[in-house]
């Protein structure tokens, strides 16, 4: 392994995003954090990255950055849900890819939660992506057939012929992001007993660690988390002893 690799591991941090769409404050309070990060000072640089994402959730430079200084920070389970976050954002980002399983690998439960490229293709991309290439297949495939109406042409019927196949692709790979959409949630906590039931006749069925992830399946009494990990366990989880994706109300 090279000098080079090594130091990537130990680092775990790469700010090597830029144009992001922010306005000239939160473009300067950005850069401050990443330089706080920087010189080490991970607390603070958590905190501008915290308030930057209570304004702009779904940028996931912010994500990523703020899993770096979670990570040098010793917030294990926090780093992981937010390169989690970053992930589903960036999906192609091979830096964000890396320290993801990187931060994984420091998990105690080892739960498979990695899904093969196969098995969903359409993870590859942002679902606004796959939005986009069927607008634009569509549109190229309803001019085609209206031109083909009044004039046969050998080659507008291939191009007829590809967007109509792109099309369908697109819309299938976007049903399949749609249909994988998860609520993650990741422990936070140094252990969190797991229960079969809340209440009195409640059963401890196991305990979980730091960095342990799962999907949130529904929240009572904003106290307790029902929860399903990769492996197909069910279990009760304290909400104070993770950090989550609330269920997207249908």
């Amino acid at each position: 392994m090279s000098s080079i690799r090594q130091l990537k591991i130990m680092v775990i941090v790469t700010f090597l995003f830029s144009g992001i769409a922010f306005a000239d404050d939160d473009s300067k309070a950005f850069m401050d954090a990443n330089s706080l990060h920087s010189n080490g000072e991970y607390q603070k640089a958590i905190e501008i990255y915290d308030q930057l994402l209570a304004r702009k959730k779904n940028v996931g430079e912010l994500h990523y950055n703020l899993g770096n200084s979670l990570f040098r920070n010793g917030e294990l389970g926090k780093a992981i849900f937010h390169y989690i976050k970053a992930k589903e954002l960036l999906p192609r980002n091979a830096d964000v890819k890396f320290n993801l399983n990187y931060a994984r690998s420091k998990a105690t439960d080892k739960i498979d939660s990695q899904k093969s490229f196969f098995s969903n293709p359409g993870s590859a991309f942002k679902k606004i992506e796959l939005l986009f290439l069927t607008v634009v297949t569509s549109l190229v495939f309803w001019i085609s057939m209206g031109v083909l109406l009044f004039r046969k042409n050998y080659y507008l019927g291939w191009i007829r012929n590809i967007s109509l196949i792109s099309m369908i692709i697109s819309v299938s790979l976007w049903v399949m992001v749609e249909l994988d959409q998860k609520n993650p949630i990741v422990v936070t906590s140094e252990k969190a007993h797991v229960y079969s039931t809340i209440g009195k006749n409640a059963i401890k069925l196991f305990t979980l660690h730091e960095g342990a992830e799962g999907n949130l399946v529904e929240m009572i009494e904003d106290k307790w988390a029902l929860f399903e990990l990769a492996d197909g366990k069910k279990g009760w989880i304290e909400k104070a002893k993770i950090i989550y994706t609330l269920p997207e109300k249908i």
